[in-house]
């Protein structure tokens, strides 16, 4: 079993998929599911016992009390794919808590410390290579903000930099016990892998893991305030100066005083909105919360994507705390909090004991930085991230229950119900993350093709990709909308009209499927209720261009040129300079100006006449600077009393 945990550990970043759009979440899930099947069917085989005392342990009935709310929440809002595979991460972090203390109470946790190592120095060397492999063609970029975004792509085999910034966090103190406790090879081997470590952290900057690391510094520091040397101090002044040399050499010093600098206008940030949207989703459903995986739903309704921010679908609040306690309700919230406050009381009280065993202040300071990246970031949906978590609760809390109790109260259960509970609760988390990777695989598939404007291929593969447990894809787009879409491509309109229905009613508040339900209402001649639809988004996102224009268009086809023209203008629309000369857009706003002048030119007196035409020459020559002096116009006046034909004749 020591080596089944240690493969396990060491080999979680290799694990990856590029069948998938995420190429690490849905697989590594997966081999969880896999890894706790057999740690359980070990543990069933060899008839370890479970202690009672042990399913008594707060911390697993904290996570108890979030399953339970979150499955009470599902009944409440309605149980489907999303809260099910939410439900199923919840369970898988309660299996492996328990699976791993139950083995730490007859076994040695630092086993796990060399995996760990392992672990850290792979994912350390995959970055190294990527960042080599790339050095030359990035610093070749002239324009800093560019070079800066090429170098924030390299993220090893953790999805982004942040999530690679924080898992490296994680095995922080493990590194260091290895170099105190090995022998000489091991012990370079962490010298090594600190380095490294350190070097990618500086590289990343990652505001939240940078922070986590000056607060970990400061609670070590105070466990150690007795016995804080000069030599302590010099170190760490020169580590000081040798990140500042390596951020140097890639030009990256303005980037981290940039990212420095961003928190002092933390209010006009998207993340403050973004927390702002999540608190009021809370209060509104202060209670059981919206249902598990339904907060990337819901959201839309607290104006979190109005005035053009649609265009970047956050999937989750960047707050674990505030994530849990909008889909489970505030208990659930504060349980998940409550767990890190009784770990790091751990921690301090069996340090406090024997200061002799320093893994113990390291991990009281490392869970006092990596609560703060809870509160800023999004390690809860990551496989990585909940294992360790899981590993150094499980080593806090076997290392409590010898504390306080005897070897005689270890086993004292071995419960048959137990066991085919704990066994039905595998099978079922591993059904679901391996549907899960199949509907990931198959919608990937499916994007592909969409791009290739293979309709046909889009269609089968949707449909593939749709089953009990996946029906969204990461973006909370539902996969039958990729089948609407490929229908309407194909002018099968009734088959699309049917696919995006159901499409809103799975996500009534994601715009794009209500627009391309509400366009398909209109093709099929039901105006009225795309309309109806349309203001449905403008609810949600008052600015997104795409419902606007269509909007705009049944309005022009009714000849209701007015409200056409100041429902176009109403779209957040990018800069001229970056829009397409034949940006639908400009073209439309052209068209409604020209249908307009076309239906009222013979009232209207020759000089003005000669004014519109001079007016619409100009569009038709310089189309988005002329729709952006427009807009300016429009925007200056009183838009709700807007007199179309004095604002055109008068136009200059």
């Amino acid at each position: 079993m020591k080596k089944y945990i240690q493969f396990f550990l060491a080999s979680l970043p290799l694990i990856i998929s590029f069948k998938t759009s995420d190429p690490v979440l849905s697989i590594r899930y997966v081999y969880l599911s896999i890894f706790i099947l057999g740690f359980f069917l070990f543990t069933a085989y060899k008839k370890v016992s479970i202690s009672f005392l042990l399913i008594k342990n707060p911390i697993i009935i904290l996570i108890l009390v979030i399953i339970f709310f979150s499955t009470i929440s599902s009944l409440i809002n309605g149980v489907g794919a999303e809260s099910i595979f939410s439900l199923a991460r919840l369970i898988s972090i309660l299996l492996l808590t328990i699976l791993f203390t139950n083995y730490f109470l007859e076994n040695n946790y630092e086993i796990v410390i060399k995996p760990i190592v392992i672990f850290s120095l792979l994912i350390s060397l995959i970055y190294l290579f990527q960042f080599i492999v790339n050095y030359e063609r990035i610093m070749l970029i002239d324009i800093d903000w560019k070079r800066n975004l090429e170098f924030d792509k390299i993220a090893s085999t953790m999805a982004n930099k942040n999530l690679l910034s924080s898992i490296l966090f994680l095995t922080m103190p493990f590194n260091i016990i290895l170099f105190k406790k090995e022998k000489i090879i091991w012990k370079l081997v962490s010298i090594f892998s600190i380095f490294l470590l350190f070097a990618i952290l500086l590289q990343t900057q990652t505001k939240a893991v940078i922070i986590a690391i000056l607060l970990s510094i400061a609670s070590y520091f105070f466990t150690q305030r007795d016995s804080i040397k000069l030599k302590y101090i010099l170190i760490f002044i020169l580590g000081l100066l040798v990140c500042y040399l390596i951020v140097k050499k890639t030009n990256r010093i303005d980037k981290l005083y940039n990212e420095i600098s961003s928190l002092k206008n933390f209010e006009d940030s998207d993340r403050f909105k973004l927390y702002k949207s999540t608190i009021n989703l809370i209060s509104d459903n202060i209670l059981f919360g919206v249902g598990p995986g339904n907060w990337k739903i819901d959201i839309w309704k607290y104006g979190l994507y109005n005035n053009g921010n649609a265009k970047i679908i956050a999937q989750r609040p960047h707050n674990d705390i505030l994530w849990i306690a909008s889909e489970t309700g505030i208990l659930g919230g504060l349980s998940y909090l409550l767990i890190f406050i009784i770990l790091i009381k751990y921690a301090y009280d069996l340090y406090a004991k024997n200061k002799s065993k320093k893994i113990f202040a390291f991990i009281f300071s490392l869970l006092i930085g990596y609560l703060f990246i809870s509160l800023v970031d999004f390690p809860f949906e990551r496989v990585a991230h909940n294992t360790f978590l899981c590993l150094i609760s499980s080593i806090l809390i076997s290392s409590k229950f010898k504390d306080v109790h005897n070897s005689n109260e270890k086993k004292i259960l071995n419960n048959n119900f137990l066991l085919i509970l704990l066994a039905i609760l595998t099978i079922f988390t591993t059904i679901v993350h391996i549907n899960r990777f199949i509907g990931e695989i198959n919608i990937t598939k499916a994007i592909f093709f969409k791009n290739k404007k293979n309709w046909k291929k889009v269609i089968e593969y949707s449909k593939e990709s749709n089953n009990i447990f996946y029906n969204m894809d990461n973006t909370s787009v539902p996969v039958k909308w990729y089948t609407g879409l490929a229908y309407y491509n194909l002018k099968k309109y009734n088959s699309a009209l049917k696919y995006f229905k159901d499409s809103y009613e799975l996500n009534p508040y994601n715009s794009s499927v209500l627009n391309n339900y509400a366009t398909t209402l209109e093709v099929i001649g039901n105006s009225n209720r795309a309309k109806e639809i349309y203001n449905e988004i403008f609810e949600i996102d008052s600015t997104f261009k795409d419902a606007r224009i269509n909007f705009s268009a049944i309005l022009y086809n009714e000849k209701n040129y007015t409200e056409a023209f100041k429902s176009i203008l109403k779209s957040n629309v990018d800069p001229y300079w970056s829009r397409k000369n034949n940006d639908i857009y400009d073209i439309y706003l052209r068209n409604i100006i020209h249908a307009w002048y076309l239906e009222e030119k013979n009232d209207i007196g020759a000089y003005k006449r000669f004014k519109v035409e001079e007016l619409l020459i100009k569009h038709e020559k310089n189309p988005k600077i002329m729709s952006d002096k427009i807009r300016k116009s429009f925007f200056e006046k009183n838009k709700s009393e807007l007199n179309l034909k004095d604002f055109i004749i008068n136009f200059e």
